[in-house]
């Protein structure tokens, strides 16, 4: 259910900065409150590398990412946001030690976990 989303204004605000956003979700496969179409196969974002993923929604399809799966989207230093509690601080140490860059919603011990 895509109604009354935070990640609606999070996406808007990514667009009105000069962002290039694609949107994937296991489930949806368009979003009407901002009309573009979701991706729900990852090669899109795998192709193309992106500099940064934001997880957003718990979906137990992210949940189940392996390090590599997400290392996979990413540029070299990439920056993953995970705004629902989606990555263990295990492979958000793994991933640091790669070279990216992650922040989170209530993960400030990140910042101690490379140290």
């Amino acid at each position: 259910d895509t109604r009354s989303t935070p990640s609606e204004i999070f996406y808007n605000k990514c667009i009105d900065h000069g962002a290039e956003v694609i949107v994937h979700d296991p489930i949806i496969d368009y979003w009407p409150e901002v009309d573009i179409r979701v991706d729900n196969d990852l090669k899109v974002i795998k192709n193309n590398k992106v500099d940064a993923v934001v997880f957003a929604i718990n979906h137990n399809a992210y949940l189940n990412f392996s390090v590599e799966k997400i290392s996979d989207l990413l540029k070299p230093r990439g920056v993953i946001l995970d705004g629902n509690n989606i990555i263990s601080d295990r492979k958000a140490a793994i991933l640091q030690k790669k070279g990216f860059k992650l922040l989170g919603v209530g993960k400030g011990h990140w910042a101690k976990l490379s140290k």
